[in-house]
């Protein structure tokens, strides 16, 4: 890690309900304006299955994981772009949305 940084284990084992486990995270991203953060899934890979989720972490509480989007094509990297949307890229597309719209 850069100096300053820190990696840690966020949400470990994964929930015991299939559309709250992660399977092939991949971009982890804080979402602006609170203490979660958005990560994308592969879920499977080479077939739709993928989410992107909100995750909820508390020191002592369980971490809690919000499928936000659903059934898409290996999405992967994911950042901001202009009016605080968010850009998702799936196999073959790029979607946007509002992740503050979705709870």
């Amino acid at each position: 890690m850069a100096k300053g940084c820190c990696a840690g284990i966020v949400v470990a084992p994964s929930t015991p309900f299939e559309d709250r486990t992660l399977l092939l995270p991949r971009v982890l991203l804080p979402l602006k304006g609170t203490n979660d953060f958005l990560v994308t899934d592969m879920g499977k890979w080479n077939s739709p299955g993928g989410k992107v989720f909100r995750v909820h972490a508390e020191r002592g509480k369980p971490t809690v994981l919000t499928p936000l989007l659903t059934d898409l094509y290996m999405p992967h990297a994911m950042t901001y772009g202009p009016g605080g949307k968010v850009y998702v890229n799936e196999q073959g597309r790029i979607l946007r949305f509002d992740p503050l719209d979705r709870k």
